[in-house]
């Protein structure tokens, strides 16, 4: 049954003798309407065949129960259970690598997308993007240039374990969107050995962050990331901020990065405050309504009706 499904993706590859382009997840708990509105979001642009979800506790209320579900035509939502005693933000390359090996083995590339990212563009643009490549985005706080000293206490720990870093870039790449063409394999091999290793040094397992901000693995996920980039750097792909509209001019994703989700945010309350709404809250609400309908009709007018006040508001509200 997988090949059949799979193969409606082979028809938009630029090379389809050599399998499918497939995009995943991992949520649990609320993350599931973030989710959904990435799926949205994948098949209006363009994403056709499968949509692999690892997901931790109760299935989400628009799967109707089930472990696979056509969203739309040519759309198909796969979901595998996904246990562990991590922070699910410590097991992306984990799940891609299982992709790779038994959920999707006919996959020539992997691209992971956060439940909390909307894409903007079309679908052959990241095909595009990953083919023989790592592709990758520039974080918010994106300058960590090769001598600084986070990059040097990274050696400091991570040499004795057998992972030796180059240290030829000059950026530092968020980890909420990485795509893995299956000829640089090898690329996620070393980002989950590092994070095994990242894991085992900072003791901590369910947190999301290690330690103070000075601790050269704070943010294990996107450190450890920077640290396989910088043992691989020759095959990494990078778009600047803008490419998750962390910066102006952005057309391909927008990350709702942060606490405060676009599904959870009041709007009003945080314009009065100050806090106008942003590209990604924007984002979400132009993809919550289908294929799958993440809220009913008469919620997600009201949402849509304080998205619209709340900006409003904001022209007139600034935060001092």
């Amino acid at each position: 049954m997988q090949e059949g499904l799979l193969e409606t993706n082979k028809l938009s590859m630029p090379n389809a003798t050599m399998g499918p382009v497939v995009a995943c997840t991992m949520f649990e708990g609320h993350y599931h309407k973030g989710s959904a509105a990435l799926i949205n979001s994948l098949y209006r642009w363009g994403y056709r065949g499968v949509f692999y979800v690892a997901f931790r506790g109760e299935l989400p209320p628009w799967s109707a129960g089930k472990p696979e579900v056509s969203i739309a035509e040519g759309l198909i939502v796969r979901f595998e259970k996904f246990e562990t005693p991590l922070h699910y933000t410590f097991c992306k390359a984990q799940w891609m690598n299982r992709i790779f090996d038994a959920v999707a083995p006919l996959a020539s590339a992997v691209l992971y997308f956060d439940p909390d990212i909307i894409v903007k563009c079309p679908w052959s643009f990241f095909e595009n993007w990953v083919e023989n490549r790592v592709a990758l985005v520039q974080d918010v706080n994106w300058s960590c240039s090769r001598s600084h000293p986070i990059r040097r206490d990274w050696d400091r720990y991570l040499i004795p374990h057998g992972l030796v870093t180059k240290h030829l870039t000059d950026y530092y790449c968020n980890a909420g969107f990485v795509g893995v063409d299956r000829r640089q394999r090898e690329f996620l091999l070393s980002w989950e050995r590092v994070m095994e290793a990242v894991v085992s040094i900072a003791g901590e397992r369910s947190q999301i962050t290690f330690g103070d901000l000075n601790f050269c693995f704070h943010k294990a996920d996107q450190d450890s990331l920077n640290v396989a980039v910088d043992i691989q750097p020759d095959v990494i792909s990078v778009m600047g901020p803008e490419a998750m509209d962390f910066a102006e001019g952005g057309h391909t994703m927008s990350h709702a990065v942060g606490s405060l989700k676009p599904w959870k945010n009041g709007f009003i309350l945080n314009a009065l405050n100050g806090r106008a709404p942003s590209k990604a809250d924007k984002a979400f609400m132009e993809n919550a309504k289908g294929p799958i309908s993440i809220f009913s009709e008469m919620d997600y007018r009201w949402r849509l009706f304080k998205l619209r006040l709340a900006a409003a508001i904001s022209r007139f509200v600034r935060r001092s």
